[in-house]
């Protein structure tokens, strides 16, 4: 029976392809029953899709966040696509170590620049206080009042225009301002030593350095602590 079978099997018609017309040989052969089902199924889940957005967007709460919003971004192509949260971080933590490196060189160049207004001011006062202390003339003035129209004469005796008064309230004025300063590099050498050590302990936490904290810190004083030695290859 399986010979003659076989037998029939080769000697039946050959079932060849539906040809395409020749005004449209350019387009392929012809679309199969299987091609469609392909087709029209792929056509059905996305008009599915679409409707089942439209209500959720028709019902949307406005008050409505998911991580996804902040973890996906459209391309150059149009295209939303996730993005590597990983990737994302560690260039967010660049970002943050490059601003602190900014902040840090901005505190140096402040602290130089009152420093400086400092010395200059203690300079200033130290010889303002010294021309006052040594350049003394003591006189001993007659009843004669030619003696006084003498004294005022005198070049080293001219008041230049400034009083007594407006030299304290000058002297008073400076004393205030270098105190300002004082108070002013005292702070921005904390915040400068924050900076720093926050700076250390990313570099630690970077190299898998545990540091051990010897003093905490507080508002007018950094916390002090001890990174271990780390031997280079």
């Amino acid at each position: 029976m399986s010979s003659m079978r076989n037998k029939n099997k080769a000697i039946q018609r050959e079932h060849r392809e539906r040809p395409q017309i020749k005004e449209r040989a350019h387009l392929g052969i012809l679309e199969k029953k299987k091609d469609w089902i392909v087709r029209a199924r792929d056509f059905q889940e996305k008009r599915d899709k679409i409707e089942s957005l439209r209500g959720a967007a028709l019902t949307k709460n406005p008050d409505e966040f998911t991580h996804h919003m902040i973890r996906s971004q459209i391309g150059r192509d149009g295209v939303h696509r996730s993005f590597d949260m990983n990737a994302v971080m560690e260039v967010d933590k660049e970002t943050k170590n490059k601003d602190l490196v900014k902040d840090l060189q901005y505190i140096d160049f402040k602290l130089h620049k009152n420093k400086k207004q400092i010395e200059k001011l203690k300079s200033t006062l130290q010889l303002s206080g010294v021309n006052q202390s040594m350049n003394v003339h003591k006189v001993f003035l007659g009843d004669d009042s030619d003696d006084e129209v003498e004294m005022k004469s005198r070049p080293g005796n001219k008041a230049y225009g400034i009083t007594t008064s407006e030299l304290t309230e000058e002297a008073k004025e400076s004393y205030r301002h270098l105190a300002e300063l004082v108070n002013k590099v005292k702070e921005q050498q904390v915040v400068r030593d924050k900076l720093n050590l926050q700076l250390n302990m990313r570099h630690a936490n970077k190299q898998k350095i545990k540091p051990k904290v010897i003093k905490k810190g507080g508002e007018m004083k950094a916390a002090v602590v001890k990174f271990p030695l780390v031997r280079k290859r």
